[in-house]
């Protein structure tokens, strides 16, 4: 399992060849992207592609809610992803969930709505009903993240 979760500290994986390396980061911001699961488009999505083009895009910056979806995440087992040309084979982007650090530092993981990698593509885990049900936007179940969240549509500073 790539990723550790204690109270206030989020163990970032740092990768070097096929060992991981943890570095110690107090997060303080959790940024979400979403793309309509069922859009259609010409090519895969990648994650920066969704982080510009986004239908939703949600702040959280409680500390208690990031940590829900977080141990969520800790709970996934990453095992390495397939290799196809010499690179590890992307999904197409849909969901990014970017955790933030005070020391500039991010860990990005994202989703196609059946899968759930890190950012480079390299881990890779099945996509857990648990942690789409923390999203009202996606979910039918209404667990919202709640008033700590900012939710606007692209190209708005309206709040909703």
């Amino acid at each position: 399992m790539p990723i550790v979760l204690f109270s206030n500290f989020l163990i970032m994986p740092v990768y070097a060849d096929n060992n991981m390396i943890s570095v110690k980061c107090k997060y303080e911001l959790l940024e979400i992207y979403y793309i309509d699961w069922n859009i259609l488009t010409r090519q895969r999505l990648g994650v920066d592609d969704v982080k510009q083009n986004y239908d939703v895009y949600i702040k959280v910056k409680n500390n208690n809610k990031i940590n829900s979806i977080f141990a969520i995440l800790n709970a996934y087992e990453f095992k390495m992803n397939d290799m196809r040309n010499g690179k590890y084979i992307e999904a197409d982007a849909r969901l990014v969930l970017e955790f933030k650090c005070q020391s500039s530092k991010s860990l990005i993981y994202y989703s196609d709505g059946e899968k759930i990698l890190t950012d480079n593509s390299k881990y890779i885990s099945t996509l857990d009903p648990l942690l789409i049900s923390k999203f009202d936007f996606i979910s039918k179940e209404n667990q919202s993240l709640g008033s700590e969240s900012e939710v606007s549509p692209q190209n708005s500073d309206q709040k909703q």
